[in-house]
């Protein structure tokens, strides 16, 4: 499994096309189209924590597929924007 393919899969289960990924990641969409299409086959370290950090997947596997695709919630972060938390309850002695 290359990087471009697992590229390819994470922006296709997040719905996120190369000019919407480039809005979001600051990465230049002619370089997302180099990585797509396997004419870049190394990017830099940066340019993958960026894409990774954009489609919210695990760096491991966007690198190296390993691990699980999608980023683990930290406990205590806050949820994306535009999503409801049930309200926490309260008693009242």
């Amino acid at each position: 499994d290359s990087f471009s393919k697992r590229l390819g899969l994470a922006m296709a289960k997040r719905g996120i096309d190369q000019p919407t990924l480039s809005r979001i990641s600051g990465v230049p969409q002619s370089r997302i189209s180099e990585i797509v299409s396997g004419k870049t086959k190394n990017p830099r370290t940066a340019t993958i924590s960026k894409l990774a950090s954009a489609l919210e997947v695990s760096l491991s596997w966007l690198i190296s597929c390993s691990g699980e695709m999608d980023q683990k919630k930290q406990e205590g972060s806050l949820p994306p924007p535009g999503v409801d938390t049930p309200p926490t309850s309260t008693t009242i002695d």
